[in-house]
């Protein structure tokens, strides 16, 4: 005789010995573990097991005490052995219920993941500057596979790498339970459930990437075939490492998180979470249907007599070839300061096999291929395959917008700093009167005693301000956090400065000036903003978002598995838990595909008081993607991520201090777009030569102003008043050659050359040119702007004049003429 027991607070008893009815438990794939039972006491009871309370039921208990009364029950206090845990759970609830007739408390109790993860708010922690030093503050804003802890402390980065803060499935799953158990032992002291930790143990400190998937998170951290041994996110190739794209949340509960990084390995369920009691404290268990152990039950025979599994009482089963992809296609929408280009995944089988192509459409490469940078491309035919493959019937699709590199760039406009004293200081003459126009038109302007009172500069606190830093004014602009000098980051401080000034008044009639007024003495006092850096334009570059490559094969090859759907019913004298969560399930006796079908189970059902045992299998119906339009569902909808504005994968840049690069809020508008746009042919050439090219408003590559200001002028072009666009070529800081059009119509062309002859050549495409023209020397076609000599009638008489013609070399036409 065996028994299922309850211990609480340290008591052990049978059910029947607490008072317990009604007893049934219900687990589900991703949601929830729950027991729930009624108790024979009176409605104003005490409660036996207040709000929290844990209790450990087991199975399969015996003892060795007999009952004389009823030798089918254990006496009072009998000693309990064998069997296993069952179910762990904490209270949550307590219905009172009173009747005439009946008088009874109503219990809930919640395992881990619904008392815990359910109930507990993800949180990262973030590294920020707080004015004055740099302090980790735990946020619930946090971006589902990036480590952002990793940049404040030892573990997953490298100072300067823009790979090593970007974490597997894997290693974010095992992140978010790190969080979980991290919580439950502060709040108990004890760990309440565990799992499969983040190690760094192959070089110390980054997050190890294992070859093989850990023994309870059975996610691997590699596609099929990559996996490096003695590999950490430091020094992975991120292109064969298994990740899901970035996801920026707020405010989403540990079990909202799992499921977000779950989805990306299977919207129909594969993924299962389960909890295995038999060790303490729990063990979480997370893996693919691909991956899970079988359990073979043999079919029920219709002939009670020879039916070999008594136990089986109904079975319903269907198989769902409904949800088998044709293809899975993940199509990655790159938006970068160059422009948008969509970049395939596309995973599908052609004779039988599974074939996956990476990249832009006619280029499609194997991942083998792709991950080594070659330029082998997948044959033509077996490109159009996979390309027809996504577009036809029930082919699984996901477009997915992410953040490629994108570049800033301001300008700031500043004067050097020059408080010496006027009357004989021309550059600090000029300062003086800049500061203070009102101070332009008189004469003799000088500082009232050079020597004994000379000019102060301080700052708000009345301290003397180090001018050998700060040896600019902020005239106009702003000064970036990203924006620096060779020598460091930008810096800004509001300082005061106090003159005490002597001159001459001078009045003008616009013919002659005249001396009206001597001033002795003039005290003057100016709030400025000063700064380290000079005026120009500054620029700066972030690295976009690493796409996950090989997630559609790994989805695919998860996915084309056939699913079989239904329940089976199994009937007992006490439940021993047959086929428990976390295992598939295949019947014998059956047909032949069932002795292989390894169904999903996706929920149980246990009915303690009847001892019978509810399997739902197939796809997970309760967390809403049975069908194959649910399933679509499952990734539709604006994946907002690409607008928060931030540094994605902590690239340096800038002055590189920690935080600078991190994103400052989530959710928030799309960046804005500014009046000016500019895509710059060489970033390593504007950045060298800024300087030199604001003086004319344009770099080396194509500007576009939307809006353009009153300061604009490029090129030494007037101001257009006019949205125009300005492609520039040079190098060095010297614009050579220019094109620009605005929105008049107005076509500008100009070749800064230094040779004897400056032309500009216009190419025209083969089909645009008449019949018989004839190429140059070079090959080109050309046309060329050249001074040509006209003669025009002026005031009756013949004069010659010039003019500029776009003209051609010499041909032949087809009539003979040249």
């Amino acid at each position: 005789m065996t028994f299922t027991t309850l211990t609480y607070n340290g008591v052990e008893k049978t059910l029947a010995d607490w008072l317990i009815s009604g007893a049934r438990r219900e687990v589900s794939n991703q949601a929830g573990d729950n027991m729930a039972f009624d108790m024979m006491l009176a409605t104003d009871a005490t409660d036996p097991f207040p709000y929290g309370a844990q209790i450990i039921v087991q199975i399969g208990r015996t003892t060795a005490s007999v009952n004389p009364g009823n030798p089918t029950l254990p006496p009072s206090g009998a000693a309990f052995g064998g069997g296993q845990i069952w179910f762990v759970g904490y209270r949550v609830e307590c219905f009172r219920t009173g009747t005439a007739a009946m008088e009874k408390l109503a219990f809930k109790f919640a395992g881990p993941w619904e008392f815990f993860f359910e109930r507990l708010v993800f949180q990262k922690l973030w590294s920020m500057w707080n004015g004055s030093a740099q302090v980790a503050d735990w946020r619930s804003q946090v971006i589902l596979g990036q480590s952002v802890n990793a940049l404040i402390g030892p573990n997953d980065t490298v100072a300067g790498s823009s790979a090593t803060n970007l974490m597997s499935i894997a290693q974010q799953i095992k992140e978010i339970a790190a969080y979980v158990i991290n919580q439950t032992t502060a709040t108990y002291g004890t760990p309440q459930l565990q799992f499969d930790p983040l190690t760094s143990t192959i070089d110390g400190a980054n997050y190890d990437l294992l070859v093989s998937p850990s023994a309870h998170c059975l996610i691997p951290d590699f596609i099929a075939g990559f996996a490096v041994a003695g590999t950490t996110s430091a020094s992975a190739n991120l292109s064969t490492v298994l990740r899901a794209p970035l996801d920026a949340v707020n405010d989403i509960t540990c079990a909202e998180a799992m499921r977000y990084m779950l989805r990306w390995i299977g919207a129909i369920g594969s993924p299962v979470v389960w909890f295995d009691y038999t060790q303490t404290p729990p063990m979480l268990n997370v893996g693919t249907r691909d991956q899970l152990p079988a359990v073979t039950l043999p079919f029920p025979n219709p002939n009670p007599t020879l039916n070999p599994n008594p136990n089986l009482e109904s079975v319903k089963i269907k198989r769902r070839d409904d949800l088998i992809p044709a293809a899975v296609s993940l199509k990655f929408r790159i938006s970068s300061s160059s422009g948008v280009q969509v970049v395939n995944d596309i995973a599908t089988s052609i004779s039988g096999a599974t074939v996956e192509g990476i990249g832009l459409t006619g280029l499609l490469q194997t991942p083998a291929n792709f991950v080594a940078n070659n330029s082998t491309y997948i044959a033509g035919g077996t490109q159009n395959a996979l390309q027809a493959a996504a577009r036809t019937f029930a082919s699984s699709m996901a477009t997915i917008d992410m953040e490629g590199g994108q570049s800033v760039s301001a300008t700031i406009s500043c004067a050097l700093l020059d408080i010496a004293d006027p009357g004989s200081d021309s550059a600090a003459l000029t300062f003086w009167k800049s500061l203070f126009p009102e101070l332009a038109d008189v004469t003799g302007l000088a500082l009232y005693d050079a020597s004994g009172a000379p000019a102060t500069v301080v700052d708000d606190g009345g301290s003397p301000i180090d001018l050998t830093v700060y040896k600019y004014r902020l005239i106009d602009g702003q000064i970036a956090p990203w924006m620096a000098t060779g020598s460091g980051a930008g810096m800004t401080i509001q300082a005061t400065v106090k003159a005490k000034f002597k001159y001459v008044e001078t009045a003008s009639d616009g013919s002659a000036s005249v001396n009206t007024k001597n001033v002795p003495y003039h005290e003057k006092t100016a709030k400025i903003t000063l700064t380290n850096l000079p005026g120009g334009t500054y620029g700066f570059t972030s690295a976009g978002e690493v796409v996950p490559y090989g997630l559609a094969g790994y989805i695919f090859n998860i996915e084309k598995i056939p699913q079989y759907e239904g329940s089976v019913t199994l009937q007992e004298v006490e439940i021993t838990d047959l086929c428990p969560m976390g295992n598939t399930l295949n019947f014998s006796g059956g047909l032949a595909e069932w002795a292989a079908m390894n169904a999903c189970v996706q929920s149980i059902s246990y009915d303690l008081t009847k001892a019978a045992t509810t399997l739902t299998f197939g796809p997970a119906g309760h967390l809403g993607a049975k069908d194959f339009v649910e399933r679509l569902r499952v990734n539709r909808g604006p994946r907002w991520f690409y607008q928060i504005g931030g540094n994605l994968t902590n690239s340096g840049g800038g002055n590189g201090a920690l935080g600078d690069n991190l994103p400052k809020h989530a959710p928030s508008p799309a960046n804005a777009n500014t009046n000016v746009g500019t895509h710059a042919a060489n970033f390593a050439d504007w950045f060298a030569n800024h300087a030199d090219y604001v003086t004319e408003q344009a770099v080396p590559g194509i500007t576009h102003d939307c809006q353009q200001s009153s300061q604009a002028v490029y090129s030494g072009l007037p101001q257009q008043n006019a949205p125009l666009l300005h492609l520039a070529t040079g190098s060095s800081g010297v614009i050579v050659s220019f094109a620009h059009i605005n929105a008049n119509g107005q076509v500008v062309l100009q070749s800064e050359d230094t040779g004897s002859d400056p032309t500009i050549t216009i190419q025209l495409k083969l089909s645009d040119l008449p019949a018989g023209f004839k190429s140059n020397s070079s090959g080109n076609y050309v046309l060329k702007i050249r001074e040509v000599t006209d003669c025009v009638i002026i005031s009756g008489t013949p004069t010659a004049v010039y003019r500029q013609a776009l003209v051609s070399e010499p041909y032949t036409s087809p009539l003979g003429n040249t």
